[in-house]
């Protein structure tokens, strides 16, 4: 991938990661309210438990668009300097 397609991906991953944390704050905010006035938080708590899940997979995908952003730029690094691009084993 070049450099664009990879910062594309990397400011999609970064915003959909920073959306899961607020949808997860406002997650948990709910279900303490549902509690608090004593209604069932059970339905609440299992799209929590989804959100979670979804915010781990968007983290994952981060990370990964991340090193790979960073094996692109040790690439180009090794091009510019005029060494060869470091093997991969």
């Amino acid at each position: 991938m070049d450099r664009e397609t990879i910062q594309r991906h990397l400011d999609q991953a970064e915003r959909l990661v920073a959306e899961g944390v607020l949808r997860i704050e406002r997650q948990k905010r709910l279900i303490a309210e549902l509690e608090r006035d004593g209604h069932a938080a059970a339905d609440a708590k299992r799209l929590l438990e989804t959100l979670l899940d979804s915010q781990a997979i968007h983290e994952a995908h981060l990370r990964m668009v991340r090193a790979e952003l960073r094996r692109l730029s040790v690439a180009e690094q090794a091009r510019n300097s005029g060494t060869s691009e470091p093997r991969h084993r």
